[in-house]
């Protein structure tokens, strides 16, 4: 009877040891698994790569290309702290390159060029820096033949990288270019500048209004005009003996002022002193900016109906892109606090931009549905929302209440509050009831007939318009946080189409687009725009009438903007 209690005592600690065992093998392969996520997507991205390069075929159509990007960069947005992300970015920025080399369009060379000086800038460390700080050489030497800054491109490689494999190659670069250049370099400075599209106008143009919006380092300035006009902008000097300060200068070619117009407006906001508008001659009315401690301005046109905007920078608006302004330092630990409610410190004001309102109804969907109404709701809540998960956290609303606003003061509305993200919410709409899904865009050049069509909708303008705009939208997001803007999409889009696949049927995922909406334009913070479900699809519009799904939504986005703050901390902590 003894020894069959030994044996059983035996057997029973054999059997425990075996249990132990199990759940140690069952976790350690669990936490392998999950270290091997990043592998797995990356590897999934290089399939599709090698695929591409193989076939001729399938790089004479960019949606093959574009869905490599999308699997690149599916890796540094979900995965952001893994070694992967700097290979991923960098293979973005060759596929663009690859991309541009058969569309010849000018925005694949800009996001390859902002792929290359993301790698840069946020993996320093990592051993393609170096190629991607070459590469930059290589765009500005082969492709925007701008010797001189190829020049300066290629000399940083051995000034960041002095140890890096790239540096006999840019000193190969340099010699090269410096053989072909002259001895002096050739400036030509061009004081007037003339508006880059030209119209063909016979009527007189009126100007109607002048409205500005101001902060000490931040103020917008619109025109609004009865039709469109041509322009000639120039900064005159300071005139020390009339005692009259720099000036920015506008002619608006065959336009008039009638007899009860204001003729100044004063702003005296630290930045502009004011603006002044007169009749300079019989067809040319001249606005002058009379400004104080001035650094940049920007002019470019909306339409429908036209107006010009002037954005004037000063010192903090100017500051130099690319460093998250918001992440500075480790935050001081809050009892009872979240890690992402502590690293939320840095985030201080997020503007919510529910879009339309007042006249502007927006999309009109199933059972006559109004967006605006929609938006509204989703925003409040996701206002409530926000300040539940980050108590110190602003939240400001473009609009509290069915009002008008224009689509240039809610992007001034979120510069001149300091915002530090800018979330504007709209529903989609269609034809087709059929279609539904979410998607989210950032700023950028549209890189399909889709995204022309929502940009077209939400800007309250005709396609021909976007196009027309898109000329003109290089030079204005030369200091806009497209990357930032970009990785704040992705992560916003991911999140939310999770949350809701988690509760609701058929949630589709359009993914991330970019297309240039212009309540975008002009955004000194990350901006992007969600089209949260299609108002036009039966099935969608009754949930966005919900409140229960426009409560899951503002969850979906919150979740996203905790996923980027969580990211801008990781890298300012250089994890």
């Amino acid at each position: 009877m003894k020894k069959q209690r030994e044996i059983a005592k035996l057997c029973f600690i054999i059997l425990v040891g075996l249990l132990l065992y199990s759940c140690t093998w069952c976790q350690s392969l669990n936490a392998g698994t999950r270290r091997s996520y990043p592998f797995v997507a990356f590897e999934k991205a290089r399939t599709l790569y090698r695929s591409l390069v193989r076939s001729t075929e399938k790089q004479k159509y960019r949606s093959n290309w574009l869905r490599v990007i999308t699997a690149y960069r599916k890796v540094y947005v979900v995965y952001p702290q893994s070694r992967y992300a700097a290979r991923a970015r960098y293979m973005v920025g060759k596929l663009y390159l690859g991309l541009y080399k058969h569309s010849r369009r000018r925005s694949d060379l800009d996001a390859a060029e902002e792929a290359f000086q993301t790698v840069v800038r946020l993996h320093p460390a990592s051993y393609l820096a170096d190629d991607a700080q070459y590469k930059l050489g290589e765009i500005y030497e082969l492709y925007r033949h701008d010797l001189y800054k190829a020049l300066e491109l290629y000399g940083l490689v051995e000034k960041k990288f002095p140890k890096g494999d790239m540096v006999e190659k840019a000193r190969e670069r340099i010699a090269a270019i410096k053989k072909r250049l002259p001895n002096k370099k050739r400036i030509t400075i061009t004081k007037h500048s003339p508006s880059s599209k030209k119209y063909s106008t016979s009527k007189p143009v009126a100007v109607k209004d002048v409205r500005h919006w101001s902060s000490k380092d931040y103020t917008r300035v619109v025109i609004d005009l009865s039709g469109p006009v041509n322009y000639t902008k120039k900064v005159l000097p300071e005139d020390k003996t009339h005692a009259k300060p720099v000036r920015i200068c506008l002619d608006l070619e065959n336009a008039y002022l009638p007899r009860s117009f204001k003729n100044r407006f004063p702003i005296a906001d630290g930045l502009l002193q004011a603006v002044r508008v007169g009749q300079f001659s019989k067809k040319i009315v001249r606005v002058v900016l009379d400004t104080e401690s001035l650094n940049d301005y920007k002019v470019f046109t909306l339409e429908d109906p036209f107006r010009i905007v002037i954005d004037a920078l000063g010192n903090h608006a100017n500051a130099k892109p690319g460093t998250p302004k918001a992440v500075v330092s480790i935050p001081r630990k809050l009892p009872n606090a979240s890690l992402v409610q502590q690293l939320g410190l840095g985030i201080k004001t997020i503007v919510i931009d529910p879009g339309h309102g007042g006249k502007d109804c927006g999309a009109i969907g199933y059972r006559r549905l109004r967006e605006k109404q929609v938006v509204m709701g989703i925003a409040k809540r996701l206002k409530e929302e926000i300040k539940k998960r980050h108590p110190h956290m602003r939240v400001v609303l473009t609009r509290y209440r069915d009002k008008y606003i224009s689509l240039e003061e809610r992007t001034a509305i979120a510069n001149t509050k300091k915002a530090d993200l800018f979330i504007s919410i709209h529903a989609n709409a269609h034809r087709n009831r059929r279609i539904s899904g979410i998607e989210t865009f950032f700023l950028n050049f549209a890189t399909d007939e889709e995204a022309v069509r929502v940009a077209a909708l939400e800007n309250a303008t005709s396609k021909k318009s976007i196009s027309d705009l898109q000329s003109i939208l290089h030079d204005l997001m030369l200091n806009s946080k497209i990357t930032e803007s970009s990785n704040l999409a992705h992560f916003v889009q991911y999140r939310l189409v999770r949350r809701l696949r988690r509760k609701y049927k058929l949630v589709r995922d359009h993914g991330v687009k970019q297309a240039p909406f212009y309540v975008l334009i002009g955004a000194k913070m990350p901006a992007i725009l969600v089209e949260t479900s299609y108002i036009s699809n039966p099935m969608e519009a009754k949930r966005l009438k919900s409140a229960r799904y426009q409560r899951e939504i503002a969850k979906g986005i919150a979740d996203g903007i905790d996923a980027y703050i969580t990211q801008l901390h990781s890298l300012a902590l250089g994890n």
